[in-house]
């Protein structure tokens, strides 16, 4: 709720928003809420980008975008509930498009996105073969 509140914010004040997004990241440890720091480090990184901060943009897509490709087990069961709607994909578009000057970066981030979508697929499909064993068993 507060990152969805946030994000309104930043379309009438953003420097309130930009404190409300760094007093949410601080909040959210990336070890206890990873995808809701990296939902607010995608907020943040906008707004750095909209104010001509490029850098800090692309630092807290980095960070989100790690966040969101974490590989740790306890991760992934989040993770897996984040479909192709979501908006934590916007890292990935983000980091693409600020290194759209170096085309070989951009690419690494592309092929990054593409590895993150097979693991999903992969999962969902795993998930859904083993309820179809189950029940096939049962």
């Amino acid at each position: 709720v507060a990152v969805m509140a946030t994000r309104a914010l930043a379309e009438v004040d953003p420097a309130r928003a930009m404190q409300a997004y760094d007093r949410i990241v601080a909040d959210f440890s990336p070890d206890e809420r990873p995808l809701r720091r990296a939902s607010a480090l995608l907020g943040r990184g906008r707004l750095h980008a909209r104010a001509g901060d490029l850098v800090a943009a692309e630092r807290d897509w980095m960070e989100g975008a790690a966040l969101f490709e974490d590989p740790r087990p306890e991760m992934r069961d989040d993770q897996w509930r984040v479909d192709s709607r979501s908006e934590l994909w916007g890292l990935f578009r983000e980091l693409i498009q600020v290194r759209e000057s170096d085309p070989v970066a951009a690419l690494e981030v592309a092929e990054r996105s593409r590895g993150r979508a097979l693991l999903d697929a992969r999962a969902r499909g795993a998930g859904a073969c083993a309820a179809r064993v189950r029940t096939a068993s049962t």
